[in-house]
């Protein structure tokens, strides 16, 4: 009998476990090493305890709008052969319906994580495939560019396939604590550096972090340095500085210019990335011609809360009673400036304990995209977070994890036969 081990009980894992099991193989025995006392304990946390599956694209813009472009080419493989769409008819399948909830993000119908992690729990019971709880890897083993077993707390383990799906460092009391990456590189595999990613900003600006529970429906921001590259969405001015899908989806690069030795960097926000300089010259014209007695604070007032237009007056040293008739021509400059290229300084972020997800891990050059097995080791796989693969917000994370358990079970189907 061959014996399969998956290192860690995740999204992945569970559904490389899940595909393993329906392929009916009964000389292999799937056994799941993981370290904390239950599994699924990231998937639980995922979309705020709703479980943001997957969204509406289909596999190519799935793929190039979900990821970096080094990226989108490694993960193609993986998800045009378990595509959102096929993911969204193997919940079904198992009883668990999905929502389309804003006419782009699926989530259950009954919005709770738990149903999907039932689905994989009741896969394990009817196939027995073992769980081996709160053990910790210490060690990997190899013999002629083969993994022949691993070293656990109190055992080792002998295995004909080893898969690592334990994730990055994001959420580590979920399990994912990064305590794999040493291991990995005694073997010799490259890493890279690992940052947060999806995760807050932090900014010194006292201003900013006084606006802290207000919220910009649709703006855009970018890197300063990097000004094509731009993330848009909600935007969440918060106690340490600025979160919302924008911001977290500019993250993982914002970190990853910090990580490499920048002090600080600027990042460049449009209020609302549906109006630019022209719009807003334009809006203050018609204002002045039309409506001359009203307050450029309550014209405002119209587009954004009040205390973020308090503090725009004010950094352009405008008067909260001054008329739109009033305002000088330097003083629009300024102001539509600060409306559509505000500069904000960051000098950090929320941390791994508050991350969506990790950038960096296994080097995507150390791992074949058609088959994720490891170059240097044949019967290795890697799945999940713990490549250096990180999506936007939107159920492109969840949905890789999925697809490479997927495309990991599929690879060992065909070497057992």
């Amino acid at each position: 009998m061959k014996k399969c081990l998956i290192i860690g009980g995740g999204a992945a894992g569970l559904m490389c476990a899940a595909k393993l099991a329906k392929s009916e193989l009964p000389d292999l025995q799937i056994t799941i090493i993981e370290q904390k006392d239950n599994i699924g304990y990231k998937l639980l946390a995922s979309g705020n305890g709703r479980c943001n599956l997957t969204n509406i694209l289909p596999c190519r813009e799935f793929c190039e709008y979900g990821f970096a472009k080094s990226q989108a080419r490694f993960v193609r493989n993986a998800i045009y052969d378990f595509s959102p769409a096929e993911q969204l008819n193997f919940f079904a399948e198992h009883g668990v319906e999905a929502s389309l909830v804003d006419g782009f993000h699926y989530f259950p119908k009954s919005q709770k994580s738990v149903d999907i992690l039932n689905i994989f729990r009741e896969i394990i019971s009817k196939n027995n495939i073992q769980i081996l709880y709160n053990q910790q890897l210490k060690s990997i083993i190899t013999e002629n560019n083969l993994i022949k077993s691993v070293v656990l707390d109190n055992q080792v383990l002998e295995c004909d396939f080893l898969i690592i799906s334990c994730g990055g460092e994001s959420y580590p009391l979920t399990g994912s604590n990064g305590k794999i990456f040493p291991i990995l590189q005694q073997l010799g595999i490259s890493l890279i550096d690992r940052v947060p990613a999806l995760v807050g900003l932090q900014t010194a600006n006292e201003a900013i972090t006084a606006l802290a529970g207000n919220v910009l429906l649709n703006a855009s921001v970018y890197i300063a340095s990097e000004p094509k590259l731009i993330d848009r969405g909600e935007l969440l001015f918060t106690r340490t500085g600025v979160s919302g899908p924008a911001i977290l989806d500019l993250s993982g690069r914002v970190n990853r210019v910090l990580h490499e030795g920048a002090d600080k960097l600027e990042i460049v926000i449009n209020l609302n990335c549906d109006y630019d300089r022209d719009f807003w010259h334009k809006f203050f014209a018609d204002k002045r011609k039309n409506f001359g007695k009203k307050s450029v604070r309550n014209l405002l007032h119209e587009f954004f809360f009040l205390n973020l237009v308090d503090w725009l007056l004010a950094e352009n040293n405008i008067n909260f009673e001054r008329k739109i008739s009033e305002l000088t021509k330097k003083e629009e400059l300024n102001l539509v400036e600060s409306l559509t290229n505000l500069k904000l300084e960051i000098i950090g972020n929320d941390g791994f304990k508050k991350a969506i997800a990790t950038a960096g891990g296994v080097d995507l050059n150390e791992v074949d995209s058609k088959t994720l097995a490891a170059k240097k080791f044949n019967n290795l796989f890697f799945a999940g977070e713990v490549l250096d693969i990180d999506g936007r917000c939107g159920g492109y994370n969840l949905t890789w994890a999925f697809a490479s358990g997927a495309k990991v079970a599929t690879e060992i189907r065909k070497l057992c036969k």
